[in-house]
């Protein structure tokens, strides 16, 4: 049985010893090597502390799904950080709760709302914050029982809660799955659902780093966009909801050949129909 990584901070180790020019992250800008996004990670940790983060603060991101968000999850985790997604299609008050809850010090978001209560750093003032940035790590022995993330419940039935998850709790799930599924370096596994969701982060960049594999952070949730995806960067596992799974399947405008490189299909978010 594979052994966890001791730290998130410590999750490319393997792959880069391996072969650090190995393809890593796809998203719609940007295509980065296991070594790019190890020294991206790097700069973003620096890039943090530059903006008053230190270990054990609560980092909240309210971004797209580029490498602009994956980058800032990875920084966070080498700086010791706790990471806190916050979904982008919540009301500025439900944002609010949140960070209120959370007690982030900083949110990172691509849309500068007034009266959240929190040092708010906009997308392009993250971007030159992470360029401006050195190389080289940022020099924090995470614990890796230290808290890394916290997820928050959807709130039907009340305020939603923080369930706050460890380093290793992080992690153990990739770990897992790479044993149990024998995914290696040939894994090409997409995803469509937003990064700020805390499990995408444990499925995507975690769980594809411990296979050598590459994360493809897709940026459509229509059929006609992940079809386009799934062809042109021949993606073998995908995750997505129900309704767009049924999409996928039964769309005239999505041709069998386009999904041919599926060896696998997640589905979860709500009830799937057996059919």
């Amino acid at each position: 049985m594979r052994s966890v990584p001791p730290s998130i901070s410590r999750v490319l180790d393997a792959a880069l010893a391996v072969d650090p020019d190995r393809e890593a992250l796809v998203t719609r800008s940007r295509r980065l090597s296991y070594a790019d996004l190890d020294a991206g990670a790097d700069r973003a940790a620096h890039a943090l502390r530059s903006l008053g983060v230190r270990t054990g603060d609560r980092v909240a991101a309210s971004l797209p799904n580029d490498a602009d968000v994956v980058l800032a999850f990875h920084g966070a985790m080498r700086l010791g950080a706790v990471w806190v997604g916050v979904n982008r299609a919540l009301a500025p008050p439900e944002k609010r709760y949140l960070l209120e809850d959370s007690g982030a010090v900083v949110l990172l978001s691509d849309d500068d709302l007034p009266d959240l209560g929190v040092r708010q750093i906009t997308l392009p003032d993250w971007r030159s914050a992470v360029a401006a940035a050195p190389d080289g790590p940022v020099g924090v022995d995470v614990d890796p029982a230290a808290a890394a993330g916290i997820a928050y419940t959807s709130g039907t039935t009340g305020r939603p809660k923080g369930a706050v998850h460890s380093q290793h709790g992080l992690l153990a799930p990739g770990t897992v799955l790479v044993e149990t599924r024998g995914y290696d370096a040939s894994l090409r596994k997409g995803d469509c659902f937003p990064f700020t969701i805390l499990n995408m982060a444990v499925l995507t960049t975690l769980l594809v780093s411990q296979a050598g594999g590459c994360s493809v952070v897709m940026d459509r949730i229509d059929a006609l966009g992940v079809a386009e995806w799934i062809r042109e960067e021949r993606i073998t596992t995908w995750n997505g909801p129900p309704a767009l799974l049924h999409s996928l399947a039964t769309t005239e405008e999505v041709a069998a050949a386009d999904l041919a490189s599926l060896t696998e299909v997640w589905t979860g978010g709500a009830d799937c129909p057996e059919a």
